[in-house]
Formats: C-alpha cells, sequence, structure tokens
C-alpha cells in the first residue's frame, strides 16, 4: 500500500534475468530499480568485477536498490574500482549507492 519499501541486496543475476523481470514487474506490488528511473547518475555502470580480474567489458550490475513508488530517487552512483595491479580490494563488488526522499507522514 503506501509504507515505503527499500529492498538491498547482491541478486547475483542481471536486468535481463527472469529474477528482475520478476521482482520489477509485479502487479500486486511494485517495485522499482533506482538506477533504471532516470535519476542523475555518477560513475561505473556495474557493481561485480571479480576483484577486478575481469575486463571492464565483462562486469555486470548484479547489485540493486529497489523501492516502492512513495519514494523518490534523488541520484545514484557507483564508484569505480582500483585497477592498479598492487591494489588492496576489500570486495569483488563496488558499492551501488542511492539518495533517496522518504515520504512525510
Amino acid at each position: 500500500q503506501n509504507v515505503p519499501l527499500v529492498l538491498t541486496g547482491d541478486f547475483n543475476v542481471g536486468m535481463e534475468s527472469d529474477v528482475y523481470r520478476s521482482i520489477t514487474h509485479h502487479a500486486d506490488f511494485p517495485i522499482t530499480d533506482t538506477f533504471r528511473t532516470g535519476a542523475p547518475h555518477e560513475g561505473i555502470k556495474y557493481t561485480w568485477h571479480n576483484f577486478a580480474k575481469l575486463p571492464v567489458e565483462q562486469c555486470s550490475k548484479i547489485d540493486f536498490i529497489f523501492v516502492s513508488p512513495t519514494i523518490e530517487v534523488l541520484h545514484t552512483f557507483i564508484p569505480a574500482e582500483s585497477r592498479q595491479p598492487d591494489a588492496f580490494l576489500m570486495s569483488d563488488h563496488n558499492p551501488f549507492i542511492a539518495t533517496l526522499r522518504l515520504p512525510s507522514r
């Protein structure tokens, strides 16, 4: 109904998958991918890079932030990983960040 919902996670699937379509095309419970709202985006367009072992063109976006219709997406950002040979990477994913405005009560 009108209760704000934020669903985040590493879904291990891309935007072309059946899982993604099931989440974003549910008639009874509409939620939106913050990356596809038209809000300004900065940074790269992928989240998974396998500790920078994959070439950039093989990296994919498998981390998502979904929101209910009452939440406004103001901005999204994915910082790039270091590609330096001696770089220490804490994860095989880049963070996906969204700035949201929750509805006022």
